[in-house]
């Protein structure tokens, strides 16, 4: 059983898990990954140290123009008097805040459900949630969201979970090609403007082929003008099991198009609202499910 500390200076203000920064996890656990660090950012490896965006402003990195004790969202929250970015009236259409949620949401990580539960008062099941998603499944030790392997053991971190970032209908953008593609996966953006050339006889740009999922920015959704993803940010509502209207007339035509993966959308929204997005994705996981399966 692993035991994990309670650590409330890495709730990022902006809804991020400090505890899986690179900065973070090099000053807390690898000299290697601090001294890396130090030669691309032209900085002593004492300098790179970080204690949680808690303590930042005292305790904080020094070497970025934009993040650690310089980090824009810091700044901003601080000038205005308030501790996160959810108590902002701006928000989350914040510039600020969507560049850097946007980012996050490549990792499978959405600042507007964390800050949700932070907001909520839920913050230490939130960070218990945090650690272990942020955990090496085969040495059980933390790992960094900005790293491809773990920094203890050496296992690839795509071997170690599987992404789940559930969209307002209720898929799961993470397994979505598109989205893959976007987060950086080259041959599959490459196969993808190809299928495009030979099915469609569309020329379609490598640099076309990203989505940042609902709740990324419209800039870079593949599908800017989705039914269920417009009328749920209209509302002001992350899944369409909350709208008063759920299940509405556009979410039962898109379940009953004929497209396998879209058929069980309902049922999923309605389990997702009866026992939580966190309680249903575990079951998923015991069975084996896909959301993108039929």
């Amino acid at each position: 059983m692993v035991i994990v500390m309670i650590n409330k200076n890495v709730v990022g203000r902006c809804g991020l898990y400090c505890g899986s920064c690179v900065i973070y996890r090099g000053y807390k656990d690898s000299e290697q990954i601090r001294q890396k660090i130090a030669e691309r950012e032209n900085c002593k490896p004492e300098e790179v140290r970080c204690e949680g965006c808690q303590t930042v402003l005292t305790n904080g990195w020094d070497g970025d123009k934009e993040w650690g004790k310089n980090c824009r969202i810091v700044k901003c929250l601080e000038a205005n008097g308030l501790d996160f970015c959810y108590e902002c009236d701006t928000y989350p259409n914040c510039e600020k805040f969507r560049v850097i949620a946007d980012y996050s949401f490549r990792y499978g990580e959405s600042l507007t459900e964390n800050l949700d539960k932070i907001k909520a008062g839920k913050v230490e099941v939130w960070l218990e949630e945090e650690a272990e998603k942020w955990r090496c499944q085969k040495c059980g030790k933390p790992i960094s969201r900005h790293l491809t392997e773990c920094h203890w053991c050496g296992t690839k971190l795509d071997e170690n979970s599987e992404k789940w970032v559930i969209s307002a209908c209720g898929l799961n953008c993470a397994k979505c090609d598109i989205y893959q593609a976007g987060c950086g996966n080259e041959k599959l953006r490459n196969e993808i403007v190809e299928w495009f050339r030979k099915e469609r006889n569309e020329i379609v740009r490598p640099e076309q082929i990203r989505c940042g999922g609902c709740r990324g920015s419209l800039d870079v959704h593949w599908s800017p003008d989705c039914k269920m993803m417009v009328c749920a940010r209209k509302r002001g509502v992350q899944y369409c099991f909350q709208c008063e209207e759920f299940p509405c007339t556009i979410l039962n035509e898109f379940s009953s198009d004929g497209t396998a993966h879209h058929k069980r959308t309902v049922e999923n929204l309605k389990k997702m609202k009866e026992v939580g997005i966190d309680v249903w994705i575990a079951e998923q996981k015991r069975k084996g499910q896909c959301l993108f399966c039929p």
